[in-house]
């Protein structure tokens, strides 16, 4: 896999969790009682990591 290959995987899996992440099923499954409270901040997490490892590999294209 090439890195813009690399590149384009990591902001389409951004963008399908970011989707997630503002889906009000989402939201209202997430603000339950009955399910693990982090789930919203475990999501928040990913999202930052893909951001975190997108931006090293956009330097290393340019």
């Amino acid at each position: 896999m090439e890195a813009i290959e690399m590149l384009q995987t990591f902001n389409e899996c951004y963008g399908k969790i970011q989707a997630i992440a503002q889906n009000p099923k989402w939201l209202e499954l997430s603000n339950r009682n009955d399910v693990d409270s982090e789930m919203k901040t475990h999501l928040g997490d990913v999202l930052h990591y893909l951001e975190g490892r997108w931006s090293a590999l956009s330097r290393l294209l340019r």
